[in-house]
């Protein structure tokens, strides 16, 4: 997000700075730029970040006022410099919650659970009822194991018992989803990452899954538990389906780690 306030004021200051229209046109064209940007995300696998967007309309203001009261470079620098940080201050704020939160890894209602996710095969929305996302699909994509990945702030897991997963499917018929732990930073291959597969019938599913079935990968390595770097819940079997929601990710009987 620092980045976002930096290309963009540095575009509204570079913009200014030709003189070729009146100060306050180009900030409009700049900001819708930066909010089309931001909408144009959801096609490209990507939600849109809103949040991005405020931060650049910001930086985008901000430079234009630097020129138009004529600040110095030095001055428009360090004012560049200082929206750029604010983005670190949130940024510390969401992952201390996050923090805080565990043995919650999702929680539907909090404010800290809507960023960091990685989508694969569509959107990324809140739902409709309230206090869960909502993984909506891309139809016009299709795409092998739509789902939700993301990486943890908590990634020591050892001590828990099982791992809990509220689910709503919308299908009439039953659905098989996975659910994957890796303790790499990279894409493991399927025999150096631990996953699990879980069916569901139509509306809520209270899903419980024994901590023991993360213990060790299918090539027979022991699965860093004290290391999780990546979770993923997603479609394994090949029914249509539009959207799901997941409320709550959470583990059970988890002792204190540090």
């Amino acid at each position: 997000m620092a980045a976002h306030i930096g290309l963009w004021g540095m575009a509204a200051w570079a913009w200014q700075a030709c003189q070729c229209i009146r100060p306050w046109v180009g900030m409009l064209l700049l900001s819708m730029l930066v909010m089309g940007v931001e909408f144009l995300q959801q096609y490209t696998g990507r939600s849109p970040g809103w949040m991005e967007a405020v931060l650049g309309l910001i930086a985008v203001a901000g430079m234009t006022l630097a020129r138009g009261l004529r600040f110095p470079c030095w001055k428009s620098a360090m004012l560049l410099g200082v929206l750029c940080s604010v983005p670190f201050g949130w940024m510390g704020g969401r992952l201390f919650q996050e923090w805080k939160a565990f043995p919650i890894v999702v929680d539907g209602e909090a404010h800290w659970n809507r960023y960091g996710w990685e989508v694969n095969g569509g959107y990324l929305l809140s739902a409709p009822s309230g206090g869960s996302m909502r993984f909506q699909r891309k139809e016009d994509m299709p795409t092998a194991y739509p789902g939700l990945f993301k990486q943890p702030v908590r990634k020591d897991w050892r001590g828990s018992r099982e791992l809990r997963l509220q689910l709503f499917w919308p299908g009439e018929k039953e659905a098989l989803f996975g659910v994957r732990l890796d303790d790499s930073s990279s894409n493991p291959p399927y025999a150096d990452r631990v996953q699990t597969e879980v069916g569901v019938t139509s509306g809520w599913n209270q899903i419980q899954i024994p901590m023991a079935v993360f213990s060790r990968t299918p090539g027979g390595r022991s699965f860093r538990l004290d290391h999780v770097r990546r979770f993923g819940v997603f479609v394994v079997s090949s029914e249509a389906f539009h959207y799901f929601d997941l409320r709550t990710v959470e583990m059970n009987g988890n002792e204190e780690t540090q």
